[in-house]
């Protein structure tokens, strides 16, 4: 028997909002990358809340029955992992080692399932082309590759040279879209009045033509103009 569509509408609400509140009660580590074992839950759970929605046989009430189980079993086996650094590498598996000093482990390349060629890859998408240049590359247990690259193939830094370097913090937005955040320029002590004085150096008539304006912990002042931001980029 086929449901009247208000019946879609009603159980899609109710299976969203009963599916947000399970992701937010077992945290962000199941929206950010994920772990096999966060894949899992991740699909496990995608597929408990579809059915609901397109089979109206299936009630709401055993959807989320079995999502609050999905997410009681999450939350136990999150405690026991804290509770427990050997049982949480065994759900979630452990780092490995692709690159010691330079050198390519094969066991671990073919423990992980990679191939040289995935390796080299991934390495290039990290700007180190070349594995001789590398101390340490670790597979994590999200899929990523960290990579360490030796001292003497890393850009110089400050420090390196012995320089001093002042605070760099978040820019602050002053103007978004053509509106003032007048809260934010409270924030950093100045008013419309300096804001006024800054877009007619530049030559700006009202805020309205300001797409972005912020500024930044050394007192530099930023501007993008409506027209500039309406370009079409190629």
């Amino acid at each position: 028997m086929t449901q009247p569509l208000f019946a879609f509408a009603v159980r899609t609400i109710f299976i969203y909002l009963a599916l947000w509140g399970a992701v937010r009660l077992m945290g962000k580590q199941q929206i950010g990358e994920l772990t096999s074992y966060d894949f899992a839950v991740s699909i496990t759970f995608g597929s408990l809340a579809a059915h609901p929605i397109v089979a109206g046989e299936i009630s709401v009430g055993a959807t989320v029955i079995s999502m609050a189980t999905l997410v009681f079993w999450n939350l136990a086996f999150a405690f026991l992992s804290m509770k427990s650094p050997a049982f949480g590498r065994w759900v979630m598996g452990s780092p490995l080692v692709l690159i010691r000093d330079g050198l390519v482990s094969k066991h671990n390349l073919t423990k992980a399932r990679y191939t040289l060629d995935d390796l080299l890859s991934l390495l290039r998408l990290k700007g180190v082309p070349n594995p001789a240049d590398v101390e340490v590359a670790v597979l994590e247990t999200n899929g990523q590759l960290s990579v360490i690259r030796k001292s003497q193939a890393r850009p110089a830094t400050p420090a390196d040279l012995g320089l001093s370097t002042q605070y760099v913090g978040l820019p602050t937005v002053l103007i978004e879209d053509g509106r003032i955040l007048y809260e934010n320029l409270a924030k950093v002590g100045l008013d419309k009045t300096w804001l006024d004085q800054q877009l007619a150096a530049c030559n700006i008539t009202s805020p309205r033509d300001v797409f972005l304006a912020s500024l930044d912990t050394s007192g530099r002042l930023f501007l993008q103009t409506q027209e500039e931001a309406n370009r079409e980029v190629r």
